[in-house]
């Protein structure tokens, strides 16, 4: 094993568990903002794994697939904030529990 394959190997280990703390975080809360945060790592993540995997192949033809998958990520998260920043303090929102 070359000493490429190794550091390539380490990089899909560290990817793997930044997606299991990615999904644990999603999975756990305790608030939706820490529930965007884990769905944010997931996404910023499978963008990495993409990219690792287009640089050890050799290959650009993913390049088409980062962008959009960055670019729904993106789009994502500030829906997301624009609908929370929109509610009022009478509203229902995911996390009035917590906050009492």
């Amino acid at each position: 094993m070359m000493f490429a394959d190794v550091g390539m190997l380490v990089i899909w280990v560290a990817l793997f568990a930044a997606i299991g703390a990615g999904l644990w975080r999603l999975g756990r809360g305790p608030t939706t903002l820490d529930r965007m945060l884990g769905f944010d790592m997931i996404t910023i993540t499978v963008v990495a794994l993409v990219l690792v995997f287009s640089a050890a192949t050799g290959s650009a033809d993913y390049i088409e697939f980062v962008l959009i998958l960055s670019g729904l990520g993106f789009l994502t998260t500030v829906a997301y904030f624009y609908y929370l920043m929109h509610l009022g303090p009478d509203d229902d929102d995911f996390d009035a529990r917590e906050r009492s």
